[in-house]
């Protein structure tokens, strides 16, 4: 007998079986889609019905979890089949079924068309939507194209690089942006989206959260709305829009842009949105829009952490489960840069401003210089080494632990000088024995620093063999996946540490191996989108998010990979390998700079220190593709 596992996160794994041994496209389809596990929240129920589901689960050998108004069922979507039909469903879950129906329906036929004015957008493969802001004040590149003849050149090209549908937009919605009269926005967004018509670009949509504005680039002949406050700034929005017979786009967005931020408070982020999108649909279908012509955008970045545009990229099946049309956005200005320690500087998103030092007195410091160089030595390494178990202890527990320490401390010597004979008597008793304690509530961080220093340069110069075992399991990992096709990002510790990027992933304490590196970034695995951090000879988190480049990158050939690791090369000195799942190659990004194409060779003899540079191949510097 041979067993074979399918995989399970989506029912094209059991179609294909099913289509590759004779059935027919439909009947396999539905197979799949039955077959395949759902979870499913159900809420505001009573508990007539709970006790009705625990009931039903047990008999249909349901995993049930519930709780005061809700329930948790997960299950085969063909065993749920039968609560949703009306002649089927056990007694006592009656009120449950017409919401099941409408789920199911949705998520065995979803939607493969969007239907717009005199046609539709076939939705069997990604559809891009190209954005041409009219603005002066839009994050990214507000004031580029202001002007009908930039903003008409921009839609070209957007639609030259694959882009189907084009979004004009005439308001910014960064935070904090004001309103825009929705006469000076018609000004600017009508006569562009005409031109875009009149030229045959498109379909086009009108980004805009005014009926007014709407109905007038509708009338220039913009067949998509594209309403980022979901129907929630103008209540004449829907009517305006199923009078038109325009499609349109619900984002969702809680308050304005203003006040978004400080609206961004879920419980459970993904199951939130959802319900304030599918509760905006259901008010544009009461208003008279067609079902077939909305779409829903979960709005990254609006009213939204960066934990919970994390949180909601990971969960947007659940978005799905809604049954339209997805637009997801997670926009380059707030999504991507919100994992970084860096921001924007004055002189734009993408560069920051350059700082000059000013002159400066020196003579007036003279005073400081110590008299014997022994004394400035000693104060040298003291404070070297005081700085150095600070910036270990920062994003940790200890360094609460600490500030605690230096309150006591300083309530000591006051005590002392005020002459408080019982609280000094106290805390003196409390420093005899904190070393101890010290040992004791310390023991994690304390094993962390040595691990630390046995990996430092100095401990490095006598581990060279265990070096270039490392760099001999790395490369041959590089190597397999390479042939292989399969992308990855590994970044190897320098002398910053990477901690902080740690916890944007899973923690790991392996050692590295070419086996563990390429069974993590095997295709579907959990851990195979992020990037693998190394430190010494251990693997110490996988699947991590790493900051893009602030750079422009104007080569087209470079991938997110490639940005995350010129990203995180500028901001510490760690040695970050990529491969590229597009051209199967190895590239090396250090200090901001990128070279490829590498060979395995070439890889283990940079890791081994067996060379320090490198001849030949291509050096791609982003500062120098900066525009000034």
């Amino acid at each position: 007998m041979k067993v074979t596992a399918l995989a399970a996160h989506t029912p094209e794994a059991v179609r294909a079986a099913l289509a590759a041994r004779g059935w027919d496209a439909q009947p396999a389809w539905f197979a799949a889609t039955g077959l395949e596990p759902l979870a499913l929240l159900l809420e505001e129920i009573t508990d007539a019905d709970r006790e009705a589901l625990v009931g039903w689960a047990a008999r249909a050998g349901a995993d049930l979890l519930t709780g005061e108004g809700w329930a948790l069922v997960c299950a085969a979507a063909s065993r749920l089949a039968p609560l949703a039909r009306a002649d089927r469903v056990p007694a006592g879950l009656e009120s449950l079924s017409p919401a099941l129906a409408r789920f199911l329906a949705a998520y065995t036929t979803p939607p493969r068309r969007w239907v717009i004015p005199g046609g539709e957008i076939p939705l069997e493969q990604p559809v891009l939507i190209g954005i041409v802001n009219v603005t002066r004040d839009s994050f990214s590149d507000g004031g580029q194209y202001v002007t009908l003849e930039a903003a008409v050149a921009h839609g070209e090209r957007l639609t030259a690089h694959g882009a189907r549908v084009l979004d004009v937009g005439g308001e910014s919605t960064r935070p904090g942006a004001a309103v825009v009269p929705a006469a000076e926005e018609q000004a600017r967004v009508v006569p562009v989206v005409r031109e875009l018509v009149r030229r045959g670009l498109g379909p086009v949509s009108v980004d805009t959260r005014k009926g007014a504005v709407a109905a007038a680039a509708v009338a220039a002949g913009a067949v998509i709305v594209n309403d980022v406050s979901g129907l929630a700034y103008d209540p004449a929005m829907a009517e305006t829009v199923a009078r038109s017979q325009a499609a349109l786009v619900l984002m969702h967005m809680r308050g304005t842009p203003d006040t978004m931020d400080a609206l961004a408070s879920y419980r459970h982020v993904a199951v939130e949105v959802a319900a304030e999108l599918g509760a905006a649909a259901e008010r544009a279908e009461a208003a008279g829009v067609a079902r077939e012509r909305i779409a829903v955008d979960p709005g990254f970045g609006f009213a939204k952490t960066p934990a919970h545009n994390f949180r909601l990229l990971d969960e947007l099946a659940t978005i799905v489960a809604l049954g339209y049309p997805v637009v997801v956005g997670p926009s380059r200005k707030r999504f991507p840069v919100s994992g970084s320690r860096r921001r924007p500087g004055p002189g734009g998103p993408e560069r920051g401003a350059r700082h000059t030092v000013p002159d400066m007195n020196f003579e007036a410091f003279r005073f400081l210089a110590p008299k014997l160089w022994p004394d400035a030595v000693e104060i040298a390494i003291v404070a070297w080494v005081i700085y150095r178990f600070l910036l270990f202890l920062v994003g940790t527990r200890a360094i609460q632990i600490v500030v605690g320490l230096v309150i006591l401390s300083i309530t000591y010597f006051v005590a002392v000088f005020a002459k408080f004979t019982m609280i000094s008597t106290l805390l003196g008793v409390v420093f005899t024995y904190g070393t101890f304690a010290a040992v004791v509530v310390f023991q994690p961080e304390l094993r962390n620093a040595l691990a630390r220093l046995g990996q430092s340069r100095l401990m490095r110069a006598f581990s060279r063999g265990d070096r270039q075992s490392v760099a001999e399991e790395i490369a041959e990992a590089l190597d397999r996946l390479s042939r292989a096709g399969t992308g990855a990002i590994v970044a190897v510790e320098g002398d910053i540490g990477l901690e902080e990027f740690i916890t944007t992933g899973v923690p790991m304490e392996a050692k590295v191996s070419a086996d563990l590196l390429t069974t993590i970034f095997t295709p579907y695995s959990p851990l195979h989108d992020g990037a693998v951090l190394i430190r010494g000879d251990q693997i110490i988190g996988a699947g991590c998010v790493l900051p893009l480049t602030q750079f422009k990158v104007t080569d087209k050939s470079l991938g997110t990979r490639h940005r995350a690791a010129l990203g995180l090369s500028e901001e510490t000195d760690a040695t970050v390998l990529v491969v590229s799942e597009e051209t199967s190659t190895i590239s090396i990004a250090s200090h901001g700079v990128l070279h490829r194409p590498l060979t395995p060779q070439q890889v283990r003899d940079l890791l081994s220190g067996a060379i320090t540079h490198l001849e030949g191949g291509e050096h791609i510097s982003v500062q120098q593709t900066t525009a000034g």
